[in-house]
């Protein structure tokens, strides 16, 4: 439905809806780094699905990261948020896709720039506790390799 993005140093924010999505993509693929949560398995398929086109930025996958570290395990953006005590998801992917069926696309947009701002907020503490990311019951560490790579 709709594609929420923080374009870093810019500091903008922009959201493409599911009409926009070459838009999105020649927008993702200026740029350095892609940064998401999930965004490998779930975003990108549907916007290159809705493109007609790929997706080639290199793309930094948050949840790929914290399952590479932990041997397999990941957590949901929610779960991150709320161990790292720095907020929560406002709803989840099926309340959206409810919201989509009802055309309420102003709800799910918002929805999409917050879990952006989350994900922010969860990265800049990452980088505050040199790699220490926090989830259910563990934590993993990062390698300074691989948080180093987040920039803001």
């Amino acid at each position: 439905a709709c594609v929420a993005v923080w374009f870093f140093p810019e500091d903008e924010w922009r959201l493409f809806s599911g009409m926009a999505a070459k838009p999105c993509v020649d927008a993702l693929n200026s740029r350095q780094l892609i940064i998401g949560h999930n965004v490998n398995a779930f975003d990108n398929p549907i916007i290159v699905r809705h493109a007609r086109c790929d997706i080639f930025a290199p793309v930094f996958d948050f949840l790929s990261v914290i399952r590479e570290q932990s041997g397999g395990h990941g957590w949901k953006l929610d779960e991150i948020a709320r161990a790292m005590g720095v907020g929560q998801k406002h709803m989840d992917g099926a309340k959206e896709a409810e919201l989509v069926k009802q055309g309420k696309l102003i709800e799910v947009a918002d929805s999409a720039m917050a879990d952006v701002r989350l994900l922010k907020r969860i990265l800049q503490k990452v980088r505050l506790g040199h790699g220490t990311v926090s989830g259910k019951n563990e934590s993993v560490r990062l390698p300074a390799s691989v948080y180093g790579q987040i920039e803001f």
